[in-house]
């Protein structure tokens, strides 16, 4: 007998489904596989199937769920099991809509720390999210969104953090993004909200790391949290978050065997953006188009030399590199789509390095359901996008210097075609 994988999660999205925020399947496949929520073996499912449409000829059922069954045990979606009971099945989203997968929500502009690259600009005098947004997330995107990113400015600066996160958590799964500056060993049992805890960390050297924040003593706070949280049992829950520039990327496997001996098992990958802060910075600390192969290369290879020991995620490095996309996928990635980012005033905008002032059209106390039967961004986004473009160009900044996907979606549509020495030989790859 056949069952779905326990965990597996399927977000409806439309007409399709979109399992494990990695594979899109279609309307017929999604039909097909929820009838494997009990372990049944495919004459059962043969017979279901053939009560459900029984003008089609037996044969031809057979054929199909052949194949599918031969797709889905491929992709490990479908396992064999002797057990009967039911599939552990995450579901979001709703049939027929459109809504996202994840939130990245900013209750926070406050921030401690100047860092170079603050797409935000936050700093200690920023606005706090109010509680009527957050009361309508919970009324909007309740039994739809499957998680929540707590982000900030820092979160824990926000002095109903607490009772925000009590709230959220009864409805979602939560994450948090901090910076790891404060103290908070008098508040540490909130931690224990989150599934996944994201805690920036520049280098694995002291200076480095102080002169990326603008703060001296940052990098001394942050390994302090990290003791915290090993010390209370939660270093599992730890995700380092970085960022890697050409100035630092030969660095990384330093960074990573560092990262090893603090038991730490996750890290995240990025790459700057020049928006926010970081439109000041020079040129070297920007990747290029042509760099992006030498880039995924190297990583591939430090996933692999470490895949027993720490777990690599380039999600924000490969957004450009994804074929998962379909027409309502505007962009090259997930943003105003599955992702969605909701700042402390209740707006919306597609991604954190997208201008608000240019993307920020719809507010959430606006928002009602039945919006949600179109893509919401997708009306708009055209005419948006070629807006920032004119002021990028203004700016003379390079659409790759905000990210991959940014830069391929101008580029797609100028027709380019553009070309990758594979070949080359850099410091990046070697």
């Amino acid at each position: 007998m056949y069952k779905i994988k326990d965990y597996t999660h399927i977000h409806y999205y439309g007409k399709n489904g979109i399992i494990n925020k990695s594979l899109i399947i279609s309307e017929p496949e999604l039909y097909f596989l929820r009838k494997f929520k009990y372990p049944k073996n495919k004459e059962n499912v043969l017979e279901d199937i053939h009560n459900d449409y029984p003008d089609f000829r037996l044969i031809e059922l057979k054929r199909i769920l052949n194949l599918f069954e031969r797709k889905f045990k491929k992709l490990n979606i479908l396992e064999y099991s002797n057990k009967n009971s039911k599939t552990i099945l995450i579901e979001s989203g709703k049939r027929k809509y459109f809504f996202p997968s994840s939130l990245t929500l900013e209750i926070s502009q406050k921030c401690p720390l100047n860092c170079i690259h603050c797409y935000n600009n936050c700093s200690l005098f920023g606005t706090d999210i109010e509680y009527n947004i957050i009361d309508k997330i919970i009324e909007l995107f309740s039994n739809k969104v499957y998680e929540i990113t707590i982000s900030g400015g820092e979160p824990f600066l926000h002095k109903n953090l607490n009772n925000i996160v009590k709230k959220l958590s009864n409805k979602f799964k939560l994450n948090l993004l901090t910076t790891g500056f404060l103290d908070i060993s008098y508040n540490y049992k909130i931690l224990n909200f989150f599934d996944d805890i994201q805690i920036s960390l520049y280098s694995y050297n002291e200076e480095k790391h102080d002169d990326f924040t603008k703060k001296n003593g940052s990098w001394n706070k942050t390994m302090n949290f990290i003791k915290l949280l090993n010390d209370i049992g939660l270093i599992d829950k730890i995700t380092i978050s970085t960022i890697i520039t050409p100035q630092n990327i030969n660095e990384l496997e330093d960074f990573i065997r560092t990262l090893i001996k603090l038991n730490i098992k996750k890290l995240s990958l990025g790459t700057l953006s020049k928006s926010g802060r970081a439109t000041l910075l020079e040129k070297e600390y920007f990747f290029d188009w042509n760099d992006y192969y030498k880039i995924h290369k190297k990583l591939d290879n430090l996933k692999n030399k470490f895949k027993n020991k720490i777990i690599i995620n380039t999600v924000e490095i490969d957004k450009g590199n994804s074929t998962m996309f379909f027409e309502d996928f505007k962009l090259n990635c997930f943003a105003g789509t599955l992702d969605f980012v909701i700042g402390t005033d209740g707006y919306i905008k597609p991604c954190v390095f997208f201008p608000g002032n240019i993307f920020s059209e719809v507010n959430i106390l606006e928002l009602r359901e039945e919006d949600f039967k179109v893509p919401i961004f997708n009306k708009n986004l055209e005419k948006n996008m070629e807006i920032w473009r004119n002021t990028l160009k203004d700016k003379k900044i390079n659409p790759d210097e905000i990210c991959e996907s940014v830069g391929y979606y101008y580029k797609k549509g100028d027709n380019n075609e553009h070309y990758i020495e594979n070949t080359e030989e850099t410091s990046y790859n070697k």
